[in-house]
């Protein structure tokens, strides 16, 4: 929301409106200018344009207070004993897929991020995402040395002869503002 915030300071004139999506959806039936996700989300290709816009990886979280009543995981096989926040699925490592089992799951990294500072279990959450929360001492990093390979977000929209200049103006902002952030 940061750069979307810093975007809407500087052209006051523009509207943004950020829906997001749980399942893969075709983007030309969308009735959007932009997503930023991953490819696994795209049921079309025919037209739109993918950019390559961030290098993430996903890392593993619990707050302080979750570790102080639960024991901290020294391996992934040990999550098997802990709440892990998110989707019933396999979080994938280094060494492959782990199972892991919980009680809340959402469909946004903010409400998984917002249930892990509320001490309600372990996230995984990409880590351009988290460093603010761990320099505050609100998340606390784990299993640091079994994070999986990093990841690719893309920015897709659909390739027009004539791309209007605010959507311009925005592609451009949002390419820039997240290069930083890899």
């Amino acid at each position: 929301m940061e750069i979307i915030s810093r975007f809407l300071q500087h052209y006051q004139e523009m509207t943004i409106t950020i829906s997001t999506f749980a399942k893969p959806f075709r983007f030309t039936q969308a009735e959007v200018d932009i997503f930023i996700g991953r490819d696994s989300y795209m049921l079309d290709d025919a037209g739109i344009v993918s950019r390559p816009c961030l290098t993430y990886q996903y890392g593993i979280y619990a707050s302080p207070h979750y570790l102080k009543k639960h024991a901290m995981p020294k391996t992934p096989d040990a999550l098997k004993h802990h709440n892990c926040l998110g989707a019933n699925i396999a979080w994938e490592f280094k060494d492959g897929l782990h199972d892991v089992k919980g009680n809340f799951s959402g469909d946004t990294s903010a409400a998984i991020q917002s249930a892990a500072c509320q001490n309600l279990g372990i996230a995984r959450i990409p880590t351009f995402l988290t460093q603010h929360l761990v320099n505050e001492g609100k998340l606390i990093p784990l299993l640091e040395g079994w994070y999986a390979k990093p990841e690719q977000l893309k920015m897709y929209y659909q390739k027009l002869s004539y791309q209007p200049r605010k959507l311009k103006l925005f592609i451009d902002f949002l390419l820039e503002q997240l290069a930083r952030l890899s």
